[in-house]
């Protein structure tokens, strides 16, 4: 299952017709995780190519079949932190502390 929806108002009413199709529940949920990786893929990521390593951070990366859309969009593994719904704050954080000068013995932090 392939939805060209973007938009959640949108994509609700392509979920219906699916439905009235007769697609399972599982391609449908497939479909939703594919369309995700997808949408960040071409409207965030863009034209830019993909390291070697791809991460996945942030609550979406909770999802397994999010996740696995996104290796097979981008045709490598992804790596997901331990705790990745927390990591993009906690490097952002870092970040912050480190540009305003604070304590050095926040370089090098890995939370893997």
């Amino acid at each position: 299952m392939q939805f060209k929806a973007t938009c959640a108002a949108f994509i609700n009413s392509d979920i219906r017709i699916a439905q009235q199709q007769g697609h399972s529940r599982e391609n449908i949920v497939a479909g939703l995780a594919y369309a995700i990786a997808g949408n960040y893929l071409q409207r965030v990521k863009g034209p830019r190519a993909v390291g070697r390593k791809a991460f996945l951070q942030g609550g979406v990366a909770l999802n397994r079949a999010v996740a696995h859309a996104f290796a097979q969009s981008v045709g490598r593994p992804v790596v997901i932190r331990r705790i990745p719904n927390c990591s993009v704050a906690l490097g952002v954080a870092l970040l912050a502390l480190e540009r305003s000068g604070g304590p050095a013995s926040t370089r090098g932090y890995s939370d893997a």
